[in-house]
């Protein structure tokens, strides 16, 4: 037989308890209480019943031949622990003897709970009865234990609340005259920062007629419409009799007829004075402004004349910028000619070695079809190549509409082509010597522009000095995160009086004939001006060195 249960119903605070000696009860109760799935616990001593008390209980099931003097004084030790709160009061069901009423069963009722004693035998749906009515009177009692904690917990809240607050907070009765006009009220209650706020000490039970005599009527008149509407109100007073101005947030407390107000207010008096403060300093600088605004419409008319001379001079040197760098496509294009003609001797040389062959092959009659065919596709490759030249040159020329990535490597291969002939025919050498794959954002046929700047005068340096091995070496890197291209060439390097001009525009060491003195000054332009970069020169062992940061 199993001592307990557990039914659909809670935990241990509805439980029943049950100390039955006798066998028959013992067996039959357990059965009863699993039928209405009831949780029970069937204890085997006194002691056992009253430690299980302690946990929780619903009810206690105890048979009169167990209520010895030592049981009775078990229980009301049990239940008498720590002065059991009002709200509760254990229902204890006691089993009597058939028979005669006992006075065991007479000091049963005499113990501290809600006892009910039932005759045996007793039906089982009267018993169920009395279970069902005993759990539920306890579960009620454990109601109101949650609401009275709950009612508690508020009550320490809203004192938390009122201590703490920075704010002053007061409870007031309106007091009405003969006609139902609100013409003073009376303070209930204070929280401990109403003084602070108010100035005003021990006030409850007082009015704020007998308090401050000359208060102003509105205060009533608000106070009054919030009772009567029952709408609360948020605004901002003055009380010139303390001199001070409040933030007032108003509400009806509890019913109408209690007449009732609750007030939540601040001290506003420093923010008002500052806000008086501030409309008088801007009244003055208002003058102030109007004083400095005449003083600004003479300076900006003086500065609107000389604005407008500088614009016309900005305007001047755009268009004089804009002629420079036409100066310098057609100095550049004057040298892509000559580009052009290097680039074209060999392939119209071969072009023209092949026409003759294929002539002579056809008066000595060998011009069989496979020679044909060799000899027009020899033809094609270098028309083919020549076509390609011309691309290469029409794309220098083409100006770039905005900015977009490309390779310093692809550029630089794609300018090098471009003067490879020339390059080739004066005996200079160029090294290129590529340590990253760098990509940089800008225009590329400009870039490309200040390469072949760069390239041409240092070979135009090389040829002039008559140096025995002319070579130009190229090095692309990256450093502090941008892409660095150098020029190097072996021609001694530049004056040291003049390489603080280099890149003044129309200064030259060229001779009238040779050079315009805008290609550098251009170059510059290009790299600072259009793409953010920077553009320097300086000697270095052997020569001259123009360095591009981009």
């Amino acid at each position: 037989m199993p001592s307990s249960a557990e039914g659909s119903h809670g935990g241990l605070e509805e439980r029943v308890l049950m100390l039955l000696p006798e066998g028959r009860d013992a067996w039959s109760m357990p059965r009863v209480l699993e039928r209405i799935h009831v949780t029970y616990k069937m204890c085997a001593t006194q002691a056992e019943l009253c430690a299980e008390i302690g946990k929780g209980a619903g009810a206690l099931l105890v048979e009169e031949e167990a209520l010895s003097s030592a049981m009775k004084q078990c229980l009301v030790g049990a239940l008498s622990v720590g002065e059991p709160p009002a709200w509760s009061e254990l229902p204890i069901i006691v089993l009597l003897r058939p028979g005669p009423e006992t006075q065991m069963a007479r000091d049963a009722l005499l113990l501290p709970g809600d006892v009910t004693l039932v005759e045996r035998p007793v039906r089982v749906n009267t018993l169920v009865a009395i279970i069902r009515s005993a759990l539920r009177s306890r579960r009620r009692q454990y109601l109101v234990r949650d609401q009275l904690q709950a009612l508690e917990e508020a009550k320490t809240r809203y004192h938390t609340l009122f201590v703490s607050i920075d704010e002053g907070f007061c409870i007031i009765e309106m007091l009405y005259d003969a006609t139902g006009k609100p013409v003073d009220y009376r303070f209930l209650e204070t929280s401990p920062s109403f003084e602070k706020q108010t100035g005003l000490r021990h006030v409850e039970g007082k009015t704020i007629r007998e308090l401050a005599p000359g208060q102003e009527e509105y205060w009533f008149e608000i106070y009054g419409r919030i009772i009567e509407t029952g709408e609360p109100l948020r605004f901002e007073r003055p009380a010139q009799q303390q001199e001070r101005w409040f933030d007032v947030y108003a509400f009806r407390f509890g019913p109408p007829e209690n007449r009732q107000v609750a007030i939540l207010f601040n001290d506003i008096t420093d923010r008002k004075r500052a806000e008086s403060e501030l409309r008088r300093a801007k009244d003055e600088l208002e003058v102030r402004v109007q004083e400095r605004t005449e003083e600004l419409t003479r300076a900006l008319q003086s500065l609107r004349s000389e604005t407008e001379e500088r614009f016309r001079a900005a305007e001047e040197l755009r268009v004089k910028e804009q002629q420079l760098m036409q100066q310098s496509r057609m100095a550049a294009m004057g040298e892509m000619i000559g580009y052009i003609a290097h680039q074209w001797r060999q392939p119209l040389n071969a072009l023209a070695l092949i026409v003759q062959e294929t002539y002579a092959l056809y008066k000595m009659g060998q011009l069989h079809d496979e020679a044909f065919n060799t000899s027009t596709a020899q033809a094609m490759r270098v028309i083919g190549q020549m076509s390609h030249t011309i691309d290469d040159f029409t794309s220098f020329f083409k100006p770039d509409k905005q900015k977009v990535p490309f390779s310093v490597q692809d550029i630089l291969a794609k300018t090098i082509r471009l003067v490879d002939a020339s390059f080739r025919h004066a005996n200079v050498a160029v090294e290129v010597i590529p340590q990253d794959d760098t990509v940089v954002e800008g225009f590329p046929n400009e870039f490309s522009q200040v390469l072949l700047n760069l390239l041409m005068n240092a070979k135009d340096a090389l040829l002039e000095r008559t140096v025995r091995e002319p070579a130009i070496t190229i090095r692309i890197f990256t450093e502090n995160g941008k892409a660095v291209t150098t020029i190097t060439d072996n021609a001694g390097g530049i004056p040291e009086d003049v390489i603080e001009r280099i890149f003044d525009p129309y200064f030259t060491t060229k001779g009238p004939d040779k050079g315009t003195g805008i290609g550098l000054y251009m170059a510059k332009a290009i790299i600072e001006k259009h793409m953010g970069g920077r553009l320097s020169v300086r000697n270095v062992e052997g020569g001259a060195e123009f360095r591009i940061e981009v």
